[in-house]
């Protein structure tokens, strides 16, 4: 099985990268470059032609080399001289860049590398790919491979066959089955006739054994249908889902006794139509892959026939797939199994079904070392038996396009567990040239479209925040298998002497990380002189000898090191295309030799102590992507930054520049420009030229700043992020209103904020606050250092439904909010440096008006706050009052009051049902104290800091974490006080800073029975020790 994978693994990335190779040798530029340099076309003629035969014996390769390994060392052949033509054709196209450019003022810097730049025998190496590949073209006749053999699919019964299942067999998952069966019982609401739920999830994670369960329990009436069905049937949907096929299986399983192979499908359809009529059925179309709409749509024509309540549940890996059957508001997404679920899983397995406790000596502390052994054994790289989970995961791969299976293959560069961000793939992706480019959208659409394919497909998992992604194991090993010799990665999972067994002169792509790094390592690494990618997390002095040998080395990671200086060796890697020196903290120089990797494409300096760099960057026409984030001491970047033609993002953000060069404007490509954070005291006069920047997150407005505002209105297509900085309130309000913020539908997040001291008495910044009104699409805002007593009225209006956040930061004159309640989306609101603020009432839940309207009457408002999720409130020293409206923050999680020292504890809110988490610093006492009084049935983690000493905390029952830190605990010397002070159900405790505290009060810790942790700072009595070993015989106490 693991030859078969392997090899049909081989064929689908070479079909993918001929056809891209074919696209690249037709272009303009290749095509000139042939002619202008007169070489003889009869090679390009001829790489072409062996090219085209080799395309066409491919699906009988892919065929063969199941039982001819013979077969699958030619497909391993043909791929490395397709990367050979791929590096010779990366060179034809940066040459032709330098070509474009001559005529500008730049000329003297690139004369100083034209002669590195220029592609060196061009005839000479088009020849010997072609003789290569001609060599490979005649082994075509040795191996017997003939054209236009078509190659079936690989069957899927052993992945597909399902078995009896025990509910005893599942564990976890009782919500998964709950949901299900409350499916099944379900009445119809209105029209609905047939209700389909989707069950997703990846390979392997229990979708048919649930639905089985389900299936079983009605089938076996152990559930109590109210309106039994009439008709149950399960079919496991083959991989031709044609409509003929599927009505088949479905009348098949329905009316199994009538032979209907020879029926035309309309009669076909008309036999199960008539079977279903006026019956309440329940069908299960187990392991759904290619079913579209088209075909849902004549499928199902039988099905309306059928009694309202007929249910369908449908398994699949693929959420797209579940969005064309599903009439349910979600699909049903299966999650991974907890810790604890898992460990029930393994005991029912290693114990038979007994309790862990009836086997003790079963149970034994396993010296680390031996796990290790066991981690790097050789055992986990063995090949994959049928109906394992690798094969599973090996149809989601073989049902790909062929265009994500490069894409996917590609992610084998990263460890297990690793965290990336979308983002950042996609340039990645760009950076390798496997984006396919579509009419008129963009690399970056078409990156973000490639991504959702591989998401709906369960092959990444998306983080909470939606921003970063991760790949389970299984799919890691996956993708590292996939990518087969071209990418060798070392992460711990290998043994080392198995490793150096993979090591082939076709590695392309190489990664370690510094935990791997041996002698032995650095002496075979010389040897390497294929690889394209290296380093994730170290590079000592020594390597940089060995680096030079990597001639094709396309991806270099040296970020998170301590190198002081770039070796030279770096800048003679001429085919490098991403070069990452992230956070190199001691890297504070970039030479002007940068200017020799003519091939660069991505380069990440950011983070690092870089002074100044040098003009030569002008000379790396070919860079889509410049980031100097966070380099705190670069002050300025040169005018050769215009010469970056298909430089599309350029991070300058958090750095000293002060003023960006006039020649930005000149980068046509550019489309995302960060410059967050920096102190710009002018704009680009001529911003407007960007005509596809999509992100902007600065723009700097004021009688004096250069760009007028009306350049910032042309820019149509900004969206994203965007920071308006407003230096001065002297701008005219009529010009503001020219940078039409309230048309621009695609800002999500907005941040105002004014430069200075701010003391605005005559109102000009509400002014410009009130012309500066978003889109109502805007979901995130941030409002800093406005200097009025109050706001305009589009501030808190509930027309702004899609605002998710909102802050309030350093207003400093601010004497009344605005009525943030009304906003109906609204999860997180922070509330900062409010210096004259006294009393928080009634218009912070509502303007007084109706939220909406009809002819016939006015609607209910709604309640105040009603998905508010996060409330902090920092820096308020005059603040006292805080006026409470009965049904307000019915969702609150997290409630912060922080550095507001006159809050009156009696305007805490009396019953807040949601919330979990509770933060109180430095208030006055009897904040804490007021807990008492409140209703907090859900609060699980109270943080008590720098408030004098009111702990009567008993009456939390529902408490289980609880920090107390920088109290007001001079005199106590035992603690707690009195019993009955904590919550009895405390799971963890820390005191900090009790500096006399000599003793625990042994009474009141009797009642702690469910206390795992005990933390205290500092600690100073032995008999303290003591003391924790009396008393709390069940606690880990660390010190």
């Amino acid at each position: 099985m693991a030859e078969l994978v392997a090899g049909l693994v081989v064929d689908a990335l070479i079909s993918a990268a001929v056809e891209q190779l074919f696209e690249r040798l037709a272009s303009v530029h290749v095509i000139d470059f042939i002619r202008r340099k007169k070489v003889d076309q009869n090679f390009l003629e001829d790489l072409k032609r062996m090219l085209t035969s080799a395309n066409r014996v491919m699906d009988d390769a892919e065929k063969k080399m199941i039982t001819n390994p013979d077969v699958r060392e030619w497909l391993l052949k043909l791929q490395d001289e397709i990367h050979n033509a791929e590096d010779l054709v990366d060179e034809i196209n940066t040459e032709a860049l330098q070509r474009e450019l001559e005529g500008t003022s730049r000329l003297k810097v690139r004369n100083l590398f034209s002669s590195r730049f220029s592609v060196k025998n061009v005839e000479y190496r088009l020849k010997k790919i072609t003789e290569s590949l001609k060599d490979v073209v005649n082994e075509i006749y040795e191996l017997g491979l003939k054209e236009g053999v078509e190659t079936s699919r690989p069957s899927r019964s052993s992945a597909q066959t399902t078995y009896m299942v025990r509910e005893s067999d599942i564990c976890g998952s009782d919500a998964d089955k709950e949901e299900i069966i409350k499916f099944l019982l379900s009445e119809e609401e209105g029209r609905q006739q047939i209700s389909v739920m989707p069950i997703v999830g990846m390979a392997g994670i229990g979708k048919t054994t649930l639905t089985q369960l389900a299936y079983n329990k009605i089938k076996g009436n152990e559930v109590a249908v109210e309106k039994p069905f009439d008709i149950l049937a399960w079919i496991t949907v083959s991989d031709e889902s044609d409509v003929s096929t599927l009505t088949k299986s479905i009348y098949g399983e329905v009316n199994g006794k009538e032979d209907c192979t020879d029926l035309e499908p309309f009669k076909l359809q008309e036999k199960l139509r008539k079977v279903l009529e006026g019956k309440r059925f329940f069908f299960v179309l187990d392991d759904v892959w290619n079913i579209d709409y088209r075909i849902w749509n004549e499928l199902s024509k039988p099905f309306e026939c059928a009694a309202h309540g007929s249910k369908i549940i449908i398994t699949t890996r693929s959420t797209q797939i579940a969005s064309v059957f599903s009439t349910v508001p979600k699909p049903h997404v299966l999650q991974l199994l907890g810790d604890e679920d898992c460990w029930k899983l393994f005991s029912k397995h290693a114990f038979n079904n007994e309790e862990t406790t009836s086997h003790p000596n079963y149970l034994e502390e396993i010296d680390p070392k031996e796990w290790q052994n066991v981690l790097e054994s050789d055992f986990w790289e063995l090949p994959q038996k049928d109906g394992d989970i690798l094969p599973a995961l090996w149809l989601s791969y073989y049902y790909l396009p062929r265009h994500l299976k490069r894409c996917f293959a590609y992610c084998s560069i990263f460890p297990k567990d690793y965290e990336i961000k979308k983002e950042k793939l996609i340039l990645l992706w760009m950076a390798e040239d496997l984006l396919q480019s579509r009419n008129s959208m963009m690399l970056e659409e078409i990156g973000e479209k490639y991504f959702e394919d591989l998401t709906s497909r369960s092959f990444f998992q998306v983080g909470g925040n939606g921003k970063t992604f991760t790949m389970h194991d299984l799919v890691n090993d996956l993708a590292k298998f996939v990518s087969g010799e071209t990418c060798l990665r070392f992460d711990g999972s290998y043994s080392e002497d198995f490793k150096w067994k993979n090591f082939t002169r076709m590695t392309r792509h190489f990664s370690w990380t510094k935990q791997m790094i041996t002698p032995d390592i650095i002496k075979k690494f010389g040897d390497l002189s294929n690889s394209r990618f290296i380093f994730e997390d170290y590079f000592p002095k020594k390597f940089s000898k060995s680096v030079a040998s990597l001639k094709l080395l396309r991806f270099l990671d040296l970020s998170s090191t301590g190198i002081e200086e770039i070796p030279d060796t770096i800048f003679r890697l001429y085919n490098l295309q991403t070069l990452l020196l992230r956070e190199c903290r001691k890297l504070a120089k970039l030479p002007d030799s940068i200017g020799n990797l003519k091939h660069l494409r991505y380069l990440d300096l950011s983070s690092t102590e870089i002074e100044e760099i040098p003009d030569t960057i002008g000379a790396l026409h070919n860079l889509q992507k410049l980031l100097l984030s966070s380099c705190e001491s670069l002050a300025t970047v040169p005018d050769s930054i215009g010469d970056l033609k298909n430089l599309r993002h350029l991070d300058l953000s958090r750095t000293s520049i002060e003023k960006i060069p006039d020649t930005l404007c000149n980068l046509q490509e550019l489309r995302v420009l960060d410059i967050k954070g920096l102190r710009l005291r002018e704009m680009l006069p001529h911003i407007s030229k960007l005509k596809l920047l999509h992100t902007l997150t600065g723009f700097v407005m004021g009688k004096n700043s250069g760009s007028k505002i009306e350049e910032f209105g042309t820019l149509q297509d900004l969206g994203d992020y965007i920071e308006i900085q407003i230096l001065d309130n002297e701008i005219d309000g009529e010009d503001v209103s020219k940078a039409n913020l309230k048309d621009r539908k695609c800002i999500r997040e907005l941040c105002l904020s004014w430069e200075g001291v701010n003391d605005d008495s005559d109102n000009k910044a509400r002014e410009v606050l009130d012309r500066l009104q978003p889109h109502t699409n805007i979901e995130k805002l941030y409002i800093i250092n406005y200097g009025v007593r109050s706001f305009p009225d589009w501030v808190g209006h509930h027309s702004f439904c899609r605002i998710e956040s909102v802050s309030l930061d350093v207003l400093t004159n601010c004497h009344q909010l605005p009525p943030l309640g009304q906003l109906p989306s609204l999860k997180s609101l922070e509330i900062r440096g409010l210096d004259k603020l006294e009393k928080i009432g009634d218009e912070f839940y509502s303007s007084g008006s109706s939220s909406s309207s009809s002819g016939v009457g006015v609607t209910e408002t709604p309640p105040p706050f009603k998905s508010l999720e996060i409330l902090e409130f920092r820096g308020m020293p005059q603040w006292e009052e805080w006026s409470w409206v009965g049904g307000a923050f019915s969702n609150l999680k997290e409630l912060q009051p922080i550095d507001c020292p006159k809050l009156n504890g009696a305007c805490l809110p009396e019953c807040l049902p949601s919330l979990t988490e509770l933060r109180i610093s430095s208030t006055s006492p009897d904040v804490v104290a007021s807990l008492a009084r409140c209703e907090y049935p859900s609060l699980r983690s109270l943080r008590i800091y720098g408030c004098p000493r009111q702990w009567n905390l008993g009456m939390l029952t529902s408490l289980t974490y609880l920090t107390i830190e920088d109290a007001d605990a001079e005199k106590l010397v035992s603690f707690p006080e009195e019993e009955r002070q904590l919550p009895s159900f405390l799971t963890f405790l820390s005191l900090r800073s009790f500096k006399n505290l000599k003793s625990l009060n042994e009474m009141a810790f009797r009642h702690l029975t469910s206390l795992q942790s005990l933390w205290i700072f500092p600690a100073h009595s032995s008999m303290l020790a003591r003391r924790w070993d009396a008393c709390i015989s069940h606690s880990s106490i660390p010190m």
